[in-house]
């Protein structure tokens, strides 16, 4: 895989760069060009891509391990086992670094949970839960 990252000042449109490529615009915002994916023009189909919000949308109840399991149940095939669904929530919570908080709550702005780099990896984690081909990350480090 590659990594690239998109730099600039505040309001310079990194944003709304990465909300174009990801095809997140809204309806009625007119777009023109092309969005080249390794040289060949492709459609971005449901699945293929995944994006990682500046903010952290997480349910503060539930634990580190309930959330990656509760996205899991939702968005892997239905054909998937139980315990293929388990296996891929443990590798995915390893693979992102949080087996040491996987049984800490989230938290929310009155309940101690999780630090900021924990919720931004759990975050992260419940988009490669899919393995996307592409992962757009805004702003992965704030």
């Amino acid at each position: 895989g590659r990594i690239m990252a998109i730099m600039g000042p505040s309001g310079s449109g990194k944003s709304t760069l990465l909300d174009t490529l990801a095809g997140r615009l809204s309806s009625n915002v007119v777009m023109t060009g092309n969005i080249l994916l390794n040289g060949k023009k492709k459609g971005l189909q449901y699945g293929g891509v995944a994006y990682v919000t500046q903010e952290n949308v997480l349910l503060g109840t539930l634990t580190v391990r309930e959330t990656v399991a509760y996205s899991a149940h939702l968005r892997l095939p239905p054909t998937l086992t139980k315990e293929e669904v388990d296996g891929i929530v443990e590798g995915t919570l390893m693979e992102m670094g949080l087996q040491e908080c996987a049984d800490t709550i989230v938290g929310t702005w009155h309940l101690r949970g999780i630090s900021g780099g924990e919720a931004k990896r759990l975050s992260i984690a419940l988009e490669i839960l899919t393995r996307p081909r592409l992962l757009f990350l805004d702003e992965p480090t704030t």
